[in-house]
């Protein structure tokens, strides 16, 4: 019995390169001409891999992208090798292996869809080092794995989501500022003193203080239907009460121009 390779994550065997020559044809084989010509249209980058993580077919966008003049350049490296990433030499076996690839989106998706033989799908973030040069590819990876002659692979598809999370990152950063505006000022509200105003200035002032609150409770809504569509909402259970609910938007509506020459009354029986 042969005895395993270490790895610090997933399993660092390799085949030889005669072994994945024979996989090339074989995929090569499978995929025919026109399948060939269709995954070379596409335009997400897309690889075949066998178990062991090992390419053995790569589609003209990444080939390009990554300035590879043919597959057989590359052909037995595994995806982050290919990608130049910084850690797929963290380790002695290479791409997968080292400490920091267990936290790597595209290995994790590969070796998920292995273990359920379902397709399991990743973000990735893969830093580059180009003869020196550092670049950064935010990826979106979907793994798919299929039988071929008893043998399995896993067709891997690459979306650069670099766009999407550039603009995750500046509506962080933009809602985190404002925000932190906002609560300056409406501390600052807060303890504006309210001695030497007539009635008609308190009542103003306070209806500007209970407009300033609302402002900062829609943005930090706006905050969270965003963190909910990218499923990072944290919930947080409070109770309310709902009188002070009620008090609080027939202060809010009192200020508006629809309720000029109106009178609204809370009805002296609700109960929260």
């Amino acid at each position: 019995m042969k005895k395993e390779l270490d790895t610090l994550f997933a399993p660092a065997k390799r085949k030889s390169p005669e072994e994945i020559q024979g996989e090339f044809k074989e995929v090569k084989g499978f995929f025919n001409t026109y399948f060939e010509e269709i995954l070379n249209s596409i335009p997400n980058m897309a690889l075949v891999v066998n178990k062991e993580r090992q390419v053995v077919f790569l589609n003209q966008p990444i080939l390009q992208m990554l300035g590879i003049r043919s597959i057989e350049e590359v052909m037995g490296s595994r995806p982050g090798e290919i990608f130049n990433c910084i850690h797929s030499k963290d380790y002695i076996h290479g791409c997968g292996t080292g400490r920091d690839c267990r936290y790597c989106g595209a290995v994790n998706a590969v070796i998920q869809s292995l273990k359920t033989n379902e397709m399991s799908t990743c973000e990735c973030r893969i830093t580059s080092n180009f003869e020196g040069n550092m670049v950064s590819f935010d990826l979106n990876i979907t793994a798919q794995p299929f039988f071929l002659n008893k043998n399995v692979y896993v067709m891997v598809f690459l979306s650069d989501i670099s766009d999407y999370k550039r603009r995750e990152l500046l509506e962080m950063t933009f809602f985190h500022d404002l925000i932190n505006i906002l609560t300056v000022i409406k501390s600052l509200i807060e303890i504006f003193p309210l001695e030497g105003l007539n009635s008609t200035q308190t009542k103003y002032f306070k209806s500007l203080k209970k407009s300033f609150e609302v402002l900062v409770e829609e943005f930090l809504t706006q905050r969270d239907l965003i963190n909910a569509e990218n499923d990072k909402l944290i919930i947080d259970y409070k109770n309310h009460d709902s009188l002070e609910i009620m008090k609080s938007a027939i202060e809010i509506i009192k200020s508006k121009d629809i309720s000029k020459d109106k009178v609204i009354n809370l009805d002296k029986n609700s109960q929260s």
